[in-house]
């Protein structure tokens, strides 16, 4: 019953305006050096749990509402999985094109995004099939998702960190905000109200800013290899 007012909050307050967005959700991240899938502390950034990867190269996590996605580099998939086991719900859906790289969403929508032709797609959460797709702001991204109603996207290439329209998928972050704390951002996403983001050149994970995009973790936390996704649920 609590689980179900919380989420109808949610959404109430996201379409009417009513009431300010409460923090809540689960975080998680792809190790993409011993292909592992970990859920975090979201306040230490601290793992509290591990599941072994169910395909070979994950690199990309994030959440939509109340549920998980992942997407795969080696097999060039998207999955749905369950918040509790991680284990992958239903079938594997092929990536839109090759060398997927990210994928997570708001409280009701669902985002990808891939380097091959430098793409980000919204895509049905149902059937993970892309919805519209434009170009990305630059040449090698590498991580989507956001948080309650607030869409972001990584590039490693341009070591920036954007935020995008919802509806357009367009950058309104003025060409992205530099990322200082490595060299190869590989992910972003967050919970309902808070942000976060990795690197796999300097294998950190980070809280950062929604407003800003600047670290608020004062230096981040070590993963445990190289991160390569990052991303959480949006309610409770």
């Amino acid at each position: 019953m609590f689980n179900s007012f919380v989420r109808l909050s949610l959404i109430l307050g996201k379409v009417t305006g009513g009431g300010p967005v409460v923090e809540a959700g689960r975080l998680f991240y792809c190790d993409n050096g011993l292909n592992n899938l970990h859920e975090l502390n979201k306040d230490t950034l601290a793992t509290t749990s591990t599941v072994g990867s169910p395909s070979a190269t994950p690199t990309g996590i994030g959440g939509m509402g109340a549920r998980v996605f992942r997407c795969d580099n080696s097999a060039d998939d998207l999955y749905e999985h369950d918040p509790d086991t991680l284990a992958i719900i239903g079938s594997a859906v092929n990536a839109p094109t090759a060398t997927p790289r990210g994928i997570g969403g708001t409280i009701d929508r669902l985002y990808h995004i891939e380097s091959s032709s430098d793409r980000l797609y919204e895509i049905d959460p149902d059937t993970l099939l892309p919805i519209s797709f434009v170009s990305s702001p630059s040449t090698n991204p590498t991580g989507v998702g956001g948080i309650h109603s607030r869409m972001y996207s990584c590039d490693q290439d341009s070591d920036r960190l954007y935020e995008h329209d919802l509806d357009t998928l367009l950058d309104i972050s003025g060409g992205g905000v530099a990322w200082t704390y490595g060299t190869q951002p590989s992910g972003i996403g967050g919970t309902s109200t808070r942000l976060y983001a990795c690197d796999r050149d300097v294998d950190r994970l980070y809280e950062v800013d929604p407003d800003t995009l600047l670290d608020i973790s004062g230096g981040g936390v070590a993963a445990a290899t190289i991160p390569f996704g990052i991303g959480g649920t949006k309610v409770a």
